[in-house]
């Protein structure tokens, strides 16, 4: 009888967890009673309801090294089915072991998953932006001698240091704009901080970081793919939204960043840097960018400009895939007036197939008895 009620139970989540998009991983070590080293596993997942976390499984290591760790997540996710390329999160306590920079199990976790392997350099770039806006953001004396040289410079363009923020894109258009127009005072203030006499070791790393060919590329990359991904964004934050001009927008985005991946350097402010950098002496705006050799050139656009973009356009299918579109448009059509026709007889036809295929994306839900049913069989049914 246990066994029966286990089982019924571990279906109903496995089904659950096999029905999610995206899965996230919350885990803890821990012992038992008789101090036997253990790796506690929930899992965070999408259900009809919204986010719910589940208790996944117990298992027992022998050690708490990063490889052991890793080596019985993985496990436990093969032996249950789990796809790995849906974990999308992870959680611990945040011990050295489970977050550690160079070597921590979340790390390797990224690594398993494959999905951030061209959006790392990216993730990068905003941590060097952070750090580069709280280096002047907490010095009053720096921040001014940054404002008094871009006025003996005579930038117009120079704007304040924006910080960064990971889940909002316009606040990282933000900063990206202010490091891509106050790039040039930054670079030769940072250099004025790491003269031997001041001997700043952050000055000299955040120049480093600066003045290399990849930064000022990644530079002008995010200002033109910020602009087309803003302009989505702002789409979703309106008071009140068109359906109607969801599927074209996200079509257009998707257009637009092709072009990009297709054509290197053909955009507004990628095409103006190659205008200004001299090949030759590789310097820009008069400072000489440090990597910049043509290979270097060669493997940004093909590794972590390509990687990127493409990132960015399989995330946007993957959201939008041709049913969720399907759904966006028949919502438009059944709860937009000015969609209704104006003749009366044409009103006993009228939005029939949007119904219908509201009904096919919707009709379908998992009982208590973990069991998919037909909450609806057709349009007819109605």
């Amino acid at each position: 009888m246990q066994k029966v009620l286990s089982d019924t139970i571990r279906g109903k989540i496995k089904e659950e967890i096999r029905r999610s998009p995206y899965i996230g991983l919350l885990t803890d070590e821990t012992v038992n009673i008789t101090v036997d080293k253990k790796l506690i596993v929930y899992l965070r997942i999408m259900t009809s309801g919204g986010p719910k976390s589940i208790f996944h499984s117990n298992v027992t290591i022998h050690s708490g090294n990063v490889e052991t760790v890793m080596n019985a997540l993985i496990d436990t996710l093969v032996a249950s089915d789990i796809e790995i390329d849906k974990v999308m999160g992870f959680g611990s306590d945040g011990a050295s072991v489970m977050t550690g920079r160079l070597n921590g199990v979340a790390l390797a976790a990224s690594d398993a998953t494959k999905r951030d392997k061209g959006v790392v350099n990216i993730s990068e770039y905003r941590k060097d932006v952070n750090t580069i806006y709280n280096f002047y953001h907490f010095s009053a004396a720096r921040m001014n001698r940054l404002r008094e040289l871009n006025d003996a410079l005579d930038n117009n363009d120079f704007r304040s240091l924006k910080e960064p923020c990971s889940v909002r894109w316009l606040s990282l258009s933000r900063a990206v704009t202010a490091i891509n127009n106050s790039w040039a005072v930054l670079a030769v203030e940072l250099e004025e901080e790491s003269r031997p006499e001041k001997n700043n070791a952050v000055a000299k790393g955040l120049l480093l970081r600066v003045s290399s060919f990849k930064f000022v590329v990644t530079t002008k990359l995010l200002k033109d793919v910020l602009v087309l991904m803003n302009r989505l964004n702002l789409l979703f934050q309106r008071d009140t939204i068109d359906l109607s001009t969801i599927a074209p927008m996200v079509l257009s985005t998707i257009q637009s960043l092709q072009q990009l991946l297709e054509t290197p350097y053909s955009s507004v402010h990628e095409a103006q840097f190659m205008d200004t950098f001299d090949r030759q002496t590789r310097t820009y705006h008069g400072v000489q960018l440090k990597h910049a050799a043509e290979v270097n050139i060669d493997a940004f656009v093909n590794g972590t400009r390509r990687e990127f973009v493409e990132a960015l356009i399989y995330n946007l299918q993957r959201r939008f895939e041709g049913d969720q579109i399907t759904v966006l448009t028949s919502l438009d059509v059944l709860l937009n007036p000015r969609k209704l026709p104006q003749d009366r007889n044409e009103l006993a036809n009228f939005g029939i197939p949007e119904m219908e295929a509201l009904c096919g994306h919707f009709g379908r839900d998992m009982g208590d008895d973990g069991e998919i049913h037909r909450a609806i069989i057709n349009f007819e049914e109605l």
